[in-house]
């Protein structure tokens, strides 16, 4: 909630670290709370992880039974042992997002994230036909259309289904 509710102190803070040990125990932890002892899949997620990937490699070499999942923004190369042993869902910024494109756009790192697995994905938050047509221009060559998601940009329901109304016409022409 403090990466997206913006009226909160919060607001893009993080409000702790952890360390891997620290981390598996709280996961112990919430797992016998809510009796889900046989999940073993993590996601690292939360503005850029893969400035962390040596922790994150670390976690993966202690904790071989977990499903490891990142979602990044594709402007970190990803080293190789995370290429092949963990799933990506990557969420690349289009220019609607301020970012300039020198900082959002590694076409060497989402073609690398993209070969590494079929299953590793692409989310395109747009909220414009142009975020539709960008992601087809800049993104189509280098990504097959079945990691591609379009999703509506909000933080609301109502939010979503008015900008789906605006970008589903693109995504289907």
């Amino acid at each position: 909630w403090y990466t997206w509710k913006r009226d909160e102190k919060a607001f893009y803070t993080e409000p702790f670290r952890v360390q891997n040990e620290d981390l598996l125990e709280a996961i112990n932890k919430a797992q016998a709370e809510k009796g889900t002892s046989l999940c073993k899949d993590i996601t690292f997620t939360g503005w850029e992880p893969l400035l962390q990937q040596k922790e994150i490699v670390k976690w993966k070499e202690e904790n071989p039974d977990y499903s490891t999942q990142i979602e990044t923004n594709g402007t970190v190369p990803p080293c190789e042992y995370l290429l092949k042993n963990s799933f990506f869902n990557c969420s690349p910024k289009l220019e609607s997002s301020w970012n300039k494109l020198a900082m959002r756009y590694r076409e060497k790192v989402i073609e690398s994230i993209s070969k590494a697995n079929p299953l590793n994905c692409f989310k395109f938050v747009c909220s414009t036909a142009d975020d539709v047509q960008e992601t087809y221009d800049k993104y189509s060559h280098i990504i097959p259309k079945e990691q591609m998601y379009i999703m509506p940009e909000g933080v609301t329901k109502e939010a979503n289904e008015k900008v789906f109304e605006v970008i589903m016409p693109k995504i289907f022409e």
